[in-house]
């Protein structure tokens, strides 16, 4: 149970300025009445925002339900807290809400997500096996399955001045800490300042720009999957990289989940491709100028790859 005197309010604040709606229900009690009431508000500010606020002397005023909604397209953090006489206290944990989800909360089952389509998720364990023993879903890239039968020999050239490449892999098959990236270097990069591999969410845009969050990369030495150091190359070949979901992030089942490939390199990375670009630029490859390692459960827009350009030949292990 959820509940504030005069001195008290419950606040929400925004990590991103996104437009999120706020739906909730309360009952005032007294040693002999009770007033059922509720507010409808929509925040789009990253302020610290009062969303109930105190009743009058004498009185308890209990928070029987609430919704907060994500109804925007940029994902964003969220954060209840009780504030008594100015002392703050955290009823949550940042929490990630993506496009669409709303978290729920009711006196007597607590907090519950939503994903876009009001379906209750993130309810498993994180990381949680599936019956019959391990489990170890793969998925792969866009366009994939054009190239599979034909070895691919094309590549992406990633740009040497500090471009990321994001591909979409689709929708995670399950909660999970970790996820296995294999993909192939068609030459050998040199002089890397930085290089790194990560995975992203983000909803994807037909023919737009599109929304990623990080979620975690490889290497803490700057490093493209291999961990190679900064200043020498990474060779050739095929690799396999695990990455790790950083701590306060979540990749869930359901997630519309990315890949992101990046360097600063005098020679940057060439990515075995498919043999399909993106020429109808659905939107399942992105690009931009930043490292990824920077942007730790921040979104940051991603604009359309070129038509012209090839789809990285990826493929990903939910662990």
């Amino acid at each position: 149970m959820i509940s504030i005197q005069t001195n008290e309010t419950i606040n929400l604040q925004l990590g991103t300025a996104v437009s999120v709606d706020v739906v909730l229900t309360y009952a005032d009690h007294t040693a002999t009445t009770f007033a059922a009431n509720g507010s409808n508000t929509n925040i789009a500010t990253t302020a610290n925002t009062i969303i109930l606020s105190p009743p009058a002397a004498g009185v308890q005023r209990q928070l029987k339900f609430l919704s907060v909604r994500n109804r925007d397209i940029v994902t964003t953090s969220m954060q209840l807290k009780k504030n008594v006489a100015s002392v703050e206290y955290m009823l949550t944990a940042p929490i990630i809400l993506k496009a669409g989800e709303s978290l729920h909360y009711n006196d007597h089952s607590g907090f519950t997500f939503y994903d876009w389509n009001g379906r209750s998720h993130r309810g498993a364990p994180v990381g949680a096996q599936q019956a019959g023993g391990i489990y170890y879903p793969q998925l792969w890239s866009a366009y994939a399955t054009n190239s599979a039968s034909t070895n691919p020999t094309g590549a992406r050239i990633i740009n040497n001045g500090g471009e990321t490449l994001a591909t979409y892999i689709g929708r995670a098959p399950k909660n999970t800490k970790r996820v296995m990236v294999k993909y192939r270097l068609a030459n050998t990069t040199s002089a890397v300042t930085w290089g790194e591999l990560a995975v992203a969410t983000g909803t994807p845009i037909i023919g737009a720009a599109t929304s990623l969050t990080v979620l975690g990369f490889n290497g803490s030495n700057n490093a493209i999957a291999n961990s190679y150091p900064s200043g020498t190359g990474g060779l050739q070949g095929t690799h396999a990289a695990y990455i790790d979901i950083a701590p306060g992030q979540t990749l869930q089942e359901g997630d519309d989940t990315w890949i992101l490939i990046g360097n600063l390199a005098t020679t940057g990375a060439n990515i075995r491709a498919c043999g399909t670009a993106d020429e109808l630029q659905t939107g399942l490859c992105l690009t931009t100028v930043t490292r990824p390692s920077l942007n730790i459960g921040k979104p940051v827009s991603y604009a359309l790859d070129g038509a012209a350009n090839l789809s990285p030949y990826i493929s990903v292990s939910f662990t």
